[in-house]
């Protein structure tokens, strides 16, 4: 049985935490992110398309790693990101 994040449904992920940073091509860290879900067809300007991506891998992916650090318990979850093209690439979020 595949494990699932526990109170995925619950999950957010903040506007800037997207627009500035894994859709931001400058951005010193999240210029990789930015480029790479780019080719998928994430856009800036349609933001809230990734929001819906994300919440949904948060919900339908299968935990591959928890560690326990100074702010509590960190995840990884890994599934196919839904992507506007349709590829659907394996995906790891943190």
């Amino acid at each position: 049985m595949k494990e699932r994040l526990p109170n995925g449904e619950l999950a957010i992920v903040p506007e800037q935490k997207i627009t500035e940073y894994l859709l931001a091509t400058e951005h010193r860290r999240g210029g990789s992110k930015a480029r790479f879900l780019l080719r998928f067809g994430f856009r800036p300007e349609a933001w809230r398309v990734l929001e819906v991506a994300l919440l949904h891998h948060a919900v339908d992916g299968t935990v591959v790693r928890q560690q326990q650090g100074i702010h509590g318990v960190t995840y990884a979850v890994e599934a196919p990101l839904r992507t506007p093209d349709g590829r659907d690439p394996a995906f790891r979020t943190v």
